[in-house]
C-alpha cells in the first residue's frame, strides 16, 4: 500500500523512522531514460527493526521488481525481436536499515523488554489492593485519613522502583550479553520506560480494585498479558488485523511502548519521532490512575 509520496531519499528515511512507512522505493529522476538504455536502477529501503517487515517486505519487493523487469523485457522483445535482447532493463537493490545482518536478537530484545515490563508491572500491582482485603489488613487502612489517590500512589511506588530495576537489568543483558546495539538516548529510554511502567501499574491497580480475590485478579492479569502478546505488534503485525482487533490492541499500553522501544534501541530516533505514542501513553497513564482511584471504595464490602 502506498501511504505517502516524498521528494528524496532523506524524506524516505524520515518516514520510516517515524513509523509512517515500512519500506520506501527510491526512483532516480532519469529513470525512464535509463530504462531505454537498459541500465535503470531503483533502490528499495526496508525497515529492519521489525522481522515481519524484513522477511515479507524484502521478498515482495524483489518479486515485484523482477516481474516488472520481465514485463519490460517482453515488451522490448516484441518490438525488436530476440536479437535486441541483451540484458534486463531494470535492476533493483535493497537496503535493510538498522539490522542489515538480520540478527534475530535485534528484532527480539526491544519487544521482549516491553512485554516483560508490562507483565511485571501488571502482575505486581494486580494483587496489591485485593491482597489487603483478603489478609484483613484493609480495615487498618480504612480507619486512617488516607485518601484513595494516596493509597494508589503508595501501592505504586515500591513496585515502580522494583520494575525500574528489572528494566535496567533487561537492557544491560540485551546490550552486554546478547550484543544488541543501543543506538538511542538512554535517559530518554529510562524516562519513557518509567511512564510506561506507571501506566502498567495503574492498569494492574485498576484490576486489583475491581477483583474480589487474588485468584480473580491473577486471571484478569493473565488475560491482559495474552492480549498484549497477540495484539500489540510484538509477535504478529498489526496492519493485517481487522479494525476491531486493532482497536482492542490500542487499549493496551504495550502497543505504544513496543514502537518506542524499537525506535530508541534499534533505530536510535529521538523524541520528535515518537510524539504521538508518548502523548497516548501520557493520556493513558492519567486516565488509568484516575480510574483506579475512582473505583477504589473505602469500605469492606
Amino acid at each position: 500500500d502506498v501511504v505517502i509520496h516524498v521528494e528524496n531519499e532523506e524524506q524516505v528515511l524520515r518516514a520510516i523512522d517515524e513509523g509512517e512507512a515500512r519500506a520506501g522505493l527510491v526512483i532516480p529522476p532519469d529513470f525512464a531514460a535509463q530504462v531505454e538504455q537498459e541500465k535503470a536502477q531503483a533502490l528499495i529501503i526496508i525497515d529492519g527493526s521489525d522481522s515481519f517487515t524484513v522477511k515479507s517486505g524484502y521478498s515482495a519487493a524483489m518479486s515485484i521488481a523482477q516481474a516488472r523487469s520481465m514485463d519490460m523485457l517482453i515488451q522490448k522483445v516484441e518490438r525488436m525481436g530476440a536479437g535486441g535482447m541483451t540484458s534486463l532493463p531494470l535492476t533493483t537493490s535493497a537496503r535493510v536499515l538498522y539490522n542489515p545482518n538480520l540478527n534475530d536478537m535485534i528484532f527480539i530484545v526491544p519487544g521482549i523488554a516491553a512485554m516483560l515490563l508490562q507483565t511485571m508491572s501488571i502482575s505486581q500491582a494486580a494483587i496489591a489492593v485485593v491482597r489487603e482485603r483478603e489478609m484483613g489488613t484493609l480495615e487498618q487502612l480504612l480507619v486512617t485519613p488516607i485518601r484513595p489517590f494516596e493509597l494508589i500512589v503508595g501501592k505504586m511506588a515500591p513496585n515502580l522502583l522494583l520494575t525500574m530495576l528489572d528494566m535496567l537489568i533487561l537492557v544491560a543483558a540485551g546490550v552486554f550479553w546478547f550484543g544488541v546495539p543501543f543506538r538511542g538516548s538512554l535517559p530518554l529510554f529510562i524516562w519513557l520506560s518509567t511512564l510506561f511502567i506507571i501506566s502498567g501499574l495503574g492498569l494492574g491497580l485498576l484490576v486489583s480494585t475491581v477483583a474480589r480475590n487474588q485468584k480473580q485478579a491473577e486471571q484478569m492479569s493473565l488475560f491482559l498479558m495474552m492480549l498484549s502478546m497477540l495484539l500489540t505488534g510484538l509477535i504478529y503485525p498489526r496492519a493485517p488485523m481487522p479494525p476491531v482487533v486493532r482497536a482492542v490492541g490500542d487499549l493496551i499500553p504495550a502497543t505504544y511502548f513496543t514502537r518506542i522501544a524499537r525506535g530508541i534501541i534499534t533505530k536510535g530516533v529521538g523524541f520528535s519521532f515518537m510524539r504521538s505514542d508518548v502523548l497516548v501513553l501520557v493520556v493513558y497513564t492519567v486516565v488509568v490512575v484516575a480510574l483506579s482511584t475512582l473505583t477504589f471504595n473505602k469500605r469492606l464490602d
